[in-house]
């Protein structure tokens, strides 16, 4: 029986170390990168690196301008209507394992420091994809008992978000 015990604490011992180097090594990896590339009189451009090795839809949320009171929303950016890929317009775009988006923003009227915020959407795989799968077949009325492999590997669905905050500019 103490053996048993010995062992029990051993292999709980291990299985604790190992989820905990996951966790951490999980949360050291980048998913994507924001940087200010070049300013001119069109705007700022901004580079938005895919740093995953997972499809990411980039979405521009808000310029914010910092004031006496700190950070505060200067506008929203509203997509696009009526685009033929409900993932891309003006201000979003899909972006491949380790692809780069360029995109330039008109600066603030205002002669304050500003910022830009990028929202990141990883593309769900696995069960997730399925249950987006699923919930999605439902809402269009079609029975789940009809699944298409090949439209079902066609969906693109994005789970697991992130905030991407630019460097201060001037």
């Amino acid at each position: 029986m103490n053996r048993f015990r010995v062992f029990i604490l051993i292999a709980a011992s291990i299985t604790i170390a190992g989820a905990m180097w996951v966790l951490v090594s999980r949360s050291e990896l980048r998913v994507a990168e924001l940087r200010t590339i070049q300013s001119s009189s069109s705007g700022h451009t901004f580079c938005v690196t895919n740093c995953s090795a997972r499809e990411l839809l980039f979405t521009l949320r808000a310029i914010e301008v910092r004031d006496s009171r700190g950070w505060r929303v200067y506008t929203n950016f509203v997509p696009a209507i009526g685009t033929t890929d409900p993932f891309v317009s003006w201000n979003r775009q899909r972006a491949a394992p380790h692809a780069v988006w360029n995109t330039t923003v008109t600066a603030p009227s205002l002669n304050v420091p500003w910022r830009l915020r990028i929202e990141v959407a990883q593309q769900s795989e696995g069960v997730a994809k399925l249950r987006a799968w699923k919930k999605f077949c439902g809402m269009r009325g079609s029975p789940a008992r009809f699944f298409s492999l090949h439209q079902y590997q066609s969906f693109r669905s994005y789970g697991t978000t992130y905030e991407l905050v630019s460097d201060e500019v001037d």
